[in-house]
């Protein structure tokens, strides 16, 4: 690999192991995009039990070019190192008779060995006319936080989910949805 080749593969997308120490402690200090009940939220004590780690191990990210599987490999690093959640299983794909239903972003086992079911997203919107639209105008936040609410976070409640994992029943459901909203002043 010549010098520019290797220089180039350094400041590729997601994998400047200094962009990604910032992203980790973005994430770490980045509040939810929108308000929710306490019990749906990932628990304070797992964001002040990660500030009191020293230093977490960084590796460099070769996954999809996609923000959110970027997003998603951060939230695993941090599970990864959490000094006392453990990360049980990412991306479990749930099947019904052929048919994907969907995914559990993640399994993890909090502090008293109970199972919570995670899911993550980082989400950028833009004000308009009184909604939150993505960058496809199809896309709000609002929509966007339903769909999490009333499918991908109660998947683990469904039959075909619990017959192909009955040792994995959650106790808790957990949504982080961090991101950014813009407004246009003009």
């Amino acid at each position: 690999m010549n010098e520019l080749e290797s220089l180039n593969k350094e400041c590729s997308l997601f994998s400047s192991l200094t962009q990604i120490a910032k992203d980790s402690d973005w994430l770490i200090h980045a509040p939810q995009l929108t308000h929710l009940p306490q019990q749906l939220m990932v628990p304070s004590n797992f964001w002040s039990s990660i500030n009191t780690l020293k230093k977490i191990p960084l590796t460099r990210y070769e996954g999809g070019h996609r923000i959110g599987f970027y997003y998603q490999w951060l939230v695993q690093q941090l599970l990864t190192e959490h000094p006392t959640y453990k990360l049980l299983a990412e991306e479990v794909q749930v099947n019904d008779n052929g048919r994907t239903l969907g995914s559990v972003d993640f399994l993890v086992e909090a502090p008293g060995e109970e199972i919570e079911h995670w899911e993550v997203a980082v989400k950028f919107y833009l004000a308009y006319e009184n909604q939150w639209y993505g960058p496809n105008a199809k896309d709000t936040l609002a929509k966007k936080q339903q769909k999490m609410l009333d499918h991908q976070l109660l998947i683990t409640d469904t039959k075909a989910y619990q017959d192909q994992f009955p040792e994995m029943k959650p106790a808790h459901r957990r949504l982080l949805m961090q991101g950014r909203l813009y407004v246009t002043h003009g």
